[in-house]
């Protein structure tokens, strides 16, 4: 993150001036992104921004480069290396040298390259072209295909195996795999139990290599995935049952999402690194509290459990549980418990013992109907549809 002229940390290589100044002013515009050397001059240089961002970067003298983007009119002490970069396409500044003789300036070459890096997304979803959720039994088998689309396919639960390019892979529940344009792929499933998973086929630009290393594996689902996956459900729900505005780009936004955080979790990349300075006492406190509250929601299922419920049996300000399921779950509460639920809805639905009406009391709901709502805002179909589709794929 950007600081600012105005930031304490700047007074080491100037300061702001709002006194008005005698001094020439010279209006110049700036629109190289990379320029190759500092400026340094014998007196004091004022920059005012006009129109545009710019970035100022000077070099201390153990020769570090530090950044600040000019706001308000920023003075640059003497004899202090420095240059501007544009943010925005150009920047219009006006610049004066605080002297009334003549000025030198040294010119010093940059020791590496000095570019602005435009903060853009390298990944780019332009369409989805279908996706739906499935419910497959023992026997299913699925021939096989290639296209010129990418595919993405997510398992829910139990297990599917995927055969890619002639090699054979095991997808777990939450495991999620990419099939590339034009690559052959099978599904089937060898084990008794069911397997839901979710499809998306999708257009995809991405302007880095490293997509590349995503082929032919199978990666974990994340916290932050799963959580990605069930707001893009959610809202293809709310595109097909009310076509509530920008559901279609949010769609689109989960799924740019997902695929950035996969890029990001294969190349090594974890939260661990902003944990490094964790109190381990604290840490361990937390963990421990939040399979206490685990174990709390698993017991009641029953009820309709509220985060006041759980702010009052644990002693919380519903800001500390906010903070603590973020940190731990990547969930607020309220999702948390729903997800909870509804993974419980998914499990009894599928051991066919109970009916719909009873699982919904199982679990608290005061209506069939209100279960059933919250069923497919989570998975897509309704309780009933899942159940048809594990009946149905058992089948000879």
């Amino acid at each position: 993150m950007y600081l600012k002229t105005t930031s304490p940390q700047y007074y080491n290589f100037g300061y702001i001036s709002d006194a008005k100044h005698t001094y020439d002013i010279e209006q110049r515009i700036y629109s190289n992104r990379k320029p190759g050397f500092y400026k340094a001059f014998d007196c004091e240089v004022s920059y005012k921004v006009n129109d545009g961002i710019a970035l100022l970067v000077l070099l201390d003298e153990n020769n570090e480069h530090h950044q600040f983007v000019i706001h308000r009119e920023s003075v640059v002490h003497e004899n202090i290396p420095h240059v501007l970069i544009p943010l925005t396409d150009y920047v219009n500044l006006d610049v004066s040298k605080f002297t009334n003789n003549s000025f030198k300036e040294k010119t010093i070459p940059t020791q590496e390259s000095i570019k602005y890096q435009p903060i853009q997304s390298e990944v780019y979803v332009s369409d989805i072209y279908s996706y739906y959720y499935s419910v497959k039994g023992q026997r299913y088998f699925f021939l096989g295909e290639s296209h010129s689309y990418w595919e993405l396919t997510y398992v829910d639960t139990g297990e599917l195996i995927s055969t890619v390019d002639g090699i054979e892979h095991t997808l777990s529940s939450q495991n999620i795999m990419i099939y590339f344009p034009q690559q052959f792929h099978q599904q089937k499933i060898k084990t008794g139990k069911a397997c839901s998973y979710l499809t998306i086929m999708f257009d995809l630009k991405v302007s880095s290599e490293n997509v590349f290393d995503l082929k032919n594996k199978v990666l974990e689902c994340t916290d932050d995935i799963r959580h990605l996956i069930q707001q893009y459900i959610k809202q293809a729900t709310l595109m097909e049952s009310h076509n509530q505005p920008y559901s279609r780009s949010l769609m689109i936004a989960h799924l740019q999402e997902i695929i950035v955080y996969l890029l990001q979790n294969n190349a090594g990349v974890s939260d661990e690194l902003f944990l490094t300075s964790a109190n381990p006492v604290q840490t361990n406190f937390e963990n421990e509290t939040i399979d206490e509250i685990n174990s709390f929601i698993l017991r009641n299922m029953d009820k309709n459990l509220t985060v006041t419920d759980l702010c009052e049996h644990f002693s919380f300000s519903r800001s500390s549980l906010q903070l603590l399921f973020k940190k731990h779950l990547g969930l607020p509460p309220k999702e948390y418990i729903n997800d909870l639920k509804m993974k419980e809805a998914q499990r009894l639905v599928s051991s066919n013992k109970y009916t719909l009406t009873e699982v919904a009391h199982r679990l608290g709901f005061s209506s069939i109907h209100y279960f059933s709502r919250k069923f497919k805002s989570h998975f897509g179909i309704t309780p009933s549809e899942y159940s048809r589709s594990i009946f149905k794929s058992n089948e000879v």
